[in-house]
């Protein structure tokens, strides 16, 4: 009985609070055009009879999710929202330069469903990528990247699903819409208040000025709607934020979850030269070989309000492959000398050269499975574990896998700016296992160029 009563209780209080807010939504219009505190009401109507326990709006949840999603990785394969990139990778020594295309058109509180991304992949040497020698552009050097990222529909999870059937998990589901829903009638409340003040203020001056440039102006043709519009899309998205900025501070859900899909494909601009040989004399036989990719790849992405998070990232990888790279065969430099004065012996000429009986090109398919998992440490970052395996098939038909603890350190913006992790890992080659126990970085530069 005595639970019961607080259930009634904390019922009663929410359908109260409920009324409450519908009793008090007539909100002043903003000029002549509806209030978006009422607008973000309906959208919240709107939601509910598609789901009768929701308790916010799309729009707000579309801001949500965006902001969510961009990874710990920090690398140009992940997912990310900056609209310029640039990241060093040392596992690959290279250097990524790069767009990305939201395709929202600049409107935030529309969701977040796909991004396109256009940039280049430089092989870096001594962290220097050479793009010109002697006036000849290296195209050998360079790799074209186009990647596509589709973004399904996110969730935000109230439920505690580990104590569902107890009463006091039921109270605090009720206390956590009645958190949000009071908070949301004090926000009501603020920006019902800046909208009359707008009426009165402003939008007198605006329509003086708008008259006193119809005067000497022909082609300026904004109109005094098109003003009160973008003012009240500036309002919604002012309430969405400190939504979103409430319940993240007070923890008021359980996990927001979102999952997409990316198609990354990665073509040479020249071709890769190697220089050949059975043994260490010349002639060198020539061999060009592209090395281009296709990446398909499938993220699942969930975090706790309590910080804790964790990534699923299957992946199908289709490469060109050759003997030397299969085989992990280093270059040798094959060193020619001429006689000086004195009969010193002069270098003349280096060339590097890779020794082996027969070369060959070949199609590797790659599936790959990763799972990371991450705890957020306040003014730092994250810390995780990372294990991943790789099985490839064909012609290079070996298994790889690693062990990492990455770190992500965020900015000021809560963004994963600088990456590094702790590996050991296992490397196959057609010839020989080797294992290896180091660190891999990744720095993102975006917000030095966006």
């Amino acid at each position: 009985m005595k639970h019961f009563y607080f259930f009634f209780i904390g019922l009663f209080l929410t359908n109260f609070n409920l009324f409450g807010q519908k009793a008090n939504s007539n909100y002043t219009n903003l000029g002549s055009i509806e209030n978006p505190i009422k607008t973000y009401e309906n959208d919240i109507e709107k939601l509910k009879k598609d789901n009768p326990n929701a308790i916010f709006n799309n729009k707000m949840l579309n801001i949500l999710f965006a902001e969510k999603v961009g990874t710990n990785f920090g690398n140009k394969s992940d997912l990310s929202l900056e609209t310029f990139y640039a990241t060093f990778e040392s596992d690959k020594t290279s250097i990524s330069i790069g767009a990305n295309i939201d395709l929202r058109g600049g409107n935030t509180t529309t969701k977040l469903s796909n991004i396109v991304s256009v940039g280049f992949e430089m092989k870096a040497e001594n962290g220097f990528a050479t793009l010109s020698n002697a006036d000849d552009f290296q195209e050998d050097n360079v790799d074209l990247n186009l990647k596509f990222t589709h973004i399904f529909k996110g969730v935000i999870n109230f439920d505690n699903i580990e104590e569902k059937s107890k009463d006091k998990t039921i109270k605090v589901l009720l206390d956590r819409k009645k958190a949000v829903e009071n908070h949301r009638k004090d926000l009501f409340e603020k920006y019902n208040s800046k909208v009359i003040a707008y009426n009165k203020d402003s939008i007198p001056l605006k329509k003086q000025l708008l008259n006193e440039i119809s005067q000497f102006s022909t082609i300026y043709d904004e109109n005094l709607t098109d003003i009160l519009k973008e003012k009240s899309n500036d309002v919604y998205e002012k309430i969405a934020r400190e939504e979103i900025k409430y319940i993240e501070e007070y923890k008021l859900y359980r996990f927001v979850s979102d999952k997409w899909f990316t198609l990354n494909v990665n073509f040479p601009l020249g071709d890769k030269i190697y220089k050949i040989t059975n043994q260490a004399i010349e002639p060198f036989n020539e061999e060009k070989f592209k090395g281009y990719n296709v990446d398909l790849g499938f993220s699942y992405f969930r975090e706790y309000s309590s910080g804790f998070s964790y990534f699923i990232l299957p992946r199908l990888i289709f490469s060109n492959n050759n003997t030397i790279i299969a085989s992990d065969l280093k270059s040798k430099a094959f060193q020619e000398f001429e006689d000086g004065a004195n009969n010193a012996q002069i270098l003349n000429k280096s060339t590097d050269i890779h020794i082996l009986d027969n070369y060959n090109e070949f199609l590797t398919s790659t599936a790959k499975a990763e799972i990371a998992v991450f705890h957020k440490i306040n003014g730092f970052g994250h810390i995780g574990f990372s294990p991943s395996i790789e099985k490839s098939f064909g012609t290079y038909d070996e298994v790889n896998w690693k062990l990492g603890i990455p770190f992500s350190i965020q900015d000021k913006d809560k963004k994963p700016k600088l990456n590094f992790e702790l590996q050991w890992k296992e490397q196959n080659s057609l010839t020989t296992t080797n294992h290896y126990i180091g660190i891999t970085t990744s720095f993102v530069f975006g917000k030095l160029i966006d």
